[in-house]
């Protein structure tokens, strides 16, 4: 028996040390635990000024590029506005230049049957046109044919007279021939 005693005995003695180090183990274990949980509200807190950080560039994206649509959508209208204006000013300058071609031709036409009738048949005629902005038209009448070139001036001048006769009159309009 006396052995069992001094065993017990032994016993006790390393459950007091180990009593000891179990407190020891827990105390460092809570320290461990404190400081995880020091870094996760850390790192949550990082997080937080990250995401407030990625809202407030978001919102100011946001607000650019709600600046920038609204920029690109005012210059499509203003374009499309002056497309339409510039399109009716267009639509009057296409029918007045239709209006002048129909007398163009009208002309030509005209100036061919007089000179038949003189007597220069087959004359080539050129009609050049010059138009300057403020509606103003200037033609230029180039008559080739080889009678006509050895013409003396005076039978020029009454050509020219006669082909006078037969253009259109306008205003904005000025005749120059060359025989």
């Amino acid at each position: 028996m006396v052995i069992r005693i001094e065993h017990k005995r032994k016993r006790r003695k390393e459950r007091k040390g180990t009593k000891r180090r179990r407190e020891k183990r827990e105390k460092k274990r809570e320290k461990r635990k404190e400081k995880r949980e020091k870094r996760k509200e850390r790192r949550e807190k990082r997080e937080e000024r990250r995401e407030k950080g990625e809202r407030k560039r978001r919102e100011k994206m946001m607000k650019k590029g709600f600046g920038i649509v609204t920029i690109l959508l005012v210059l499509v209208i203003v374009f499309c506005v002056k497309g339409t204006v510039m399109s009716k000013e267009n639509h009057e300058r296409v029918k007045q230049n239709h209006y002048y071609a129909v007398l163009e031709e009208e002309y030509v036409k005209r100036a061919e049957e007089l000179l038949d009738k003189e007597g220069y048949m087959d004359c080539g005629i050129n009609f050049t046109r010059v138009t300057y902005e403020s509606g103003r038209r200037e033609y230029t009448v180039l008559i080739h044919h080889r009678k006509i070139e050895n013409l003396p001036e005076a039978e020029k001048a009454r050509l020219w007279s006669m082909l006078s006769q037969v253009e259109f009159q306008d205003e904005a309009c000025s005749f120059r021939y060359e025989l």
